[in-house]
């Protein structure tokens, strides 16, 4: 139920919302290695995506790595990239990201999501780099 809530957060924008259904999905002491992965990448996502916090990002990430394979590892590369001001690089990681996701066909509203936040993400790091 955190893990929905917290897609449900991002993608109504409410990044205090999804901030605080990550944290209580990291609380919770029920999951399996599968599932702790999955929570930790989107920790890792979130701390670099929301709280532009690289070094927490690459914690959760490291964390995520431990336990189980970590999907779409170039989403949680590219904010961390971004939240450095490596703009050239997490470009490059978004486009991959997106192109993977359009690869597979998706088809999932959280894949639609994605795909947007990735080219907007993507679409602004050419206005950063030339500022």
């Amino acid at each position: 139920a955190c893990m929905t809530a917290f897609y449900r957060d991002v993608d109504l924008r409410d990044f205090d919302g999804a901030l605080h259904h990550i944290e209580l999905a990291l609380a919770a002491s029920h999951f399996d290695s599968v599932q702790r992965c999955h929570i930790w990448q989107e920790a890792a996502w979130a701390s670099a995506a929301l709280r532009r916090n690289a070094s927490q990002a690459r914690v959760w990430l490291e964390r995520a790595r431990k336990v189980g394979k970590v999907r779409y590892e170039e989403s949680v590369r590219a904010e961390i990239a971004r939240s450095e001001g490596n703009y050239i690089e997490a470009a490059v990681y978004f486009a991959a990201t997106r192109a993977e996701f359009v690869r597979e066909k998706l088809g999932t509203g959280i894949a639609h999501l994605a795909i947007e936040w990735y080219t907007a993400a993507e679409d602004e790091c050419p206005a950063a780099i030339s500022t």
